[in-house]
């Protein structure tokens, strides 16, 4: 297993891989699409989201302005590049907003305005923990109606697939694993076959087996390992597992890149906790291209980018994802323009 290992990241680092048709895809929270404080270009949830564990939803969010950035995706060029840029958008919202309505039905409205006219697909992922989902799940008629909500919404917005993001706190108990093996049955069973199931999936905390029954994709989230978060050697390992855990056929499978930066000294005071944007790293510490450590920060830079497509076209995966877009900065170092080039698309805005 280890010679295997060491043969894959030889062979991506050693030269260009063949992405193919791989799918480069684009998570967006749901506050970038709404006009209120804090839905900026910061790191993590909005400054107005004062929850407990909520990411440091402040961080660098007063400098936008000063640096010539856009408020909002719909503003601009990043319409544009959101647009050209990626094949699928995936609007991501929280179980707060169940049964999403009011901003959350305008904002998935504004994004297929965005996207629609280049023929991207666009999903409604929705992200929770155990005590948002599993009240739910108290019985098959609540189950039931929860799963009525997602049907309902993908076919009054015409969408065409629904993403779970049942992130766990710490190693999922027997009661959430069996949990979410029902909701991914019943919402499988409830939506249109030509509707998508997708899930995101921490690599470190993955469901039972019998949940990938009834998925459809796999989005596997390769960051936030602790130390350097996010290395090639960590997404090949992360999806090797996955895909031989639970025997999976690699097509089913997206490798999620990051677009931020996580401090990596375990000595330092805000170990974890501190991290920062990838433009706002590069304004502040002027990388290179084959950098992917900037001061405290580890980070992928445009070569780490290419190097994980790269081995996402040699091992025959569905596709990439990045959480999140909105990340970037303009001209030759952003992360976008070199991942859709790396894809072999045209030159983009």
């Amino acid at each position: 297993m280890i010679l295997r290992f060491t043969v894959i990241v030889l062979m991506i680092l050693s030269g260009p891989g063949i992405p193919g048709a791989l799918e480069n895809v684009a998570y967006v929270p749901h506050y970038r699409l709404q006009p209120v404080n804090g839905a900026e270009n910061a790191l993590g949830r909005p400054s107005w989201d004062a929850r407990a564990n909520a990411w440091d939803g402040r961080l660098m969010a007063d400098t936008d302005r000063a640096y010539g950035l856009p408020a909002h995706w719909s503003e601009g060029s990043w319409i544009r590049r959101l647009g050209a840029r990626y094949d699928r958008v995936i609007f991501h919202t929280d179980m707060a907003s169940f049964p999403f309505e009011g901003p959350e039905r305008r904002s998935v409205t504004i994004l297929k305005r965005l996207i629609r006219p280049g023929g991207q697909r666009v999903f409604f992922s929705i992200l929770g923990v155990s005590r948002d989902f599993l009240p739910h799940l108290k019985s098959e008629e609540s189950l039931a109606e929860f799963c009525e909500v997602f049907v309902e919404i993908a076919r009054r917005e015409g969408l065409d697939g629904i993403d779970i993001d049942w992130e766990f706190i710490g190693m999922p108990k027997s009661r959430e694993l069996e949990g979410l093996g029902r909701l991914a049955e019943a919402l499988r069973a409830a939506l249109p076959r030509e509707i998508t199931l997708s899930t995101a999936v921490s690599p470190s905390r993955p469901p039972e087996r019998r949940f990938f029954d009834s998925i459809d994709e796999v989005f596997i989230m390769s960051y936030d390992h602790r130390g350097r978060h996010a290395t090639l050697e960590a997404a090949v390992a992360d999806t090797e597992n996955i895909i031989s855990r639970f025997e999976l056929d690699p097509s089913r499978v997206y490798l999620g890149i990051p677009w931020y930066g996580r401090n990596d000294d375990a000595d330092s005071p805000s170990y974890w906790r501190e991290a920062r944007n990838y433009r706002d790293i590069v304004i502040q510490y002027d990388p290179e291209p084959g950098d992917n450590q900037a001061g405290p920060f580890y980070f992928n830079g445009i070569e780490m980018i290419r190097a994980k497509i790269d081995f996402a076209g040699e091992r025959e995966l569905g596709g990439v994802f990045v959480w999140e877009p909105f990340y970037d900065i303009n001209g030759p170092m952003s992360l976008g323009r070199a991942a859709a080039r790396a894809l072999g698309s045209p030159e983009l805005p």
